[in-house]
């Protein structure tokens, strides 16, 4: 049965795995394995993604990181491993998301004895009110994004609305240029096509004439600029 989709909210932490198909080993050698490690490397850098722990195994691979390297993860998640040992069993981490919110399930059947109704989602561990607002949150995004994908907005069209917005040349943005109103632009650029349209960051890169890595990180700069929400609409309204 199919997983629901993720749902993505800030400060959120997300558990990732990698799977080889049919349980199959996920690399065919030691230099594919080291290759796999070096381009990960280079991403999680570029992109300033926070990294936790990560654990690889023969058929798949897990992010969940601990430590910064092997040696430090490896103490860091023994001692968090000890000091939960020391509380026993832990009902409120069991079951779903609801279960695991509420504690356990003597206290779930007292909520709906009491007629008392209580939202729960299994992707998420909160209170009945968290998981509403998230989820609304979420879904609001999700109407979002499904409304400007469908809008079919072409690259060199959204080069043009940004430009005009900036007051730049559209070719200014494709150029090495460190100037900060064409680096702010190039970061909203790469935030709207890539987080909002949809695009790929290999074919922004194609277009823009600049790395998918690089694309990447300043999507990511670009989702955390002041007033974001109003400057996307401002350039696709206009």
């Amino acid at each position: 049965m199919p997983r629901k989709a993720r749902i993505d909210a800030p400060g959120a932490l997300h558990h990732i795995i990698i799977r080889g198909i049919e349980r199959k080993a996920i690399f065919k050698d030691t230099t594919d394995r080291e290759n796999f490690f070096e381009r990960f490397g280079h991403v999680i850098s570029e992109t300033e993604t926070v990294c936790y722990a990560w654990v690889y195994m023969r058929n798949h691979y897990v992010l969940n990181l601990f430590g910064q390297s092997e040696n430090a993860a490896r103490r860091a998640y023994e001692s968090f491993v000890a000091q939960g040992v020391k509380h026993g069993r832990r009902p409120d981490l069991v079951g779903g998301g609801l279960l695991r919110s509420i504690g356990s399930w003597a206290e779930l059947k007292e909520y709906r004895d009491l007629g008392i109704r209580i939202k729960g989602d299994e992707r998420l561990l909160g209170s009945s009110d968290f998981v509403e607002r998230v989820l609304k949150q979420a879904e609001e995004q999700l109407e979002e994004k499904y409304r400007l994908r469908v809008s079919a907005i072409s690259l060199q069209w959204l080069m043009d609305k940004v430009a005009r917005y900036y007051k730049i040349e559209a070719e200014n943005l494709k150029s090495n240029g460190k100037e900060r109103t064409v680096t702010q632009a190039r970061r909203v650029l790469c935030y709207i096509a890539v987080r909002k349209l949809g695009y790929r960051c290999s074919d922004v890169s194609k277009t823009m004439g600049i790395s998918a890595g690089t694309v990447s990180k300043a999507a990511n700069i670009g989702s955390k600029l002041s007033g974001i929400g109003k400057i996307q609409k401002l350039i696709l309204d206009t």
